[in-house]
């Protein structure tokens, strides 16, 4: 509530990205965006635990919600470096004022 409460009127681009401990259809990530863009991931969007993802609970969440352009948004398939997999977001962020 903090960080919706905090960031819903900001006009400067901002990124809010970790492990959430949350799914995508949960309370916490419905809350988050009311302030946040949480764009989806197209293609196989499970990042934990890494070596066979059965969840989505890691995210890149942006605001202003909808005013920036997403390139890419995918999770990275690598097992090893943690026990979640990376997700990587390439975004043009929205002018700032």
């Amino acid at each position: 509530r903090f960080l919706v409460e905090r960031y819903r009127d900001r006009t400067e681009p901002i990124v809010l990205a970790g492990d959430l401990n949350s799914e995508r259809d949960s309370p916490v990530v419905e809350l988050l965006q009311e302030t946040f863009e949480c764009p989806s991931k197209p293609e196989a969007p499970l990042t934990f635990p890494s070596t066979e993802p059965i969840k989505e609970i890691d995210f890149v969440l942006v605001a202003p919600r909808a005013a920036w352009t997403i390139h890419e948004h995918r999770v990275i398939p690598e097992a090893l470096a943690s026990d979640h997999r990376p997700v990587l977001l390439t975004a043009s962020p929205p002018a700032v004022r």
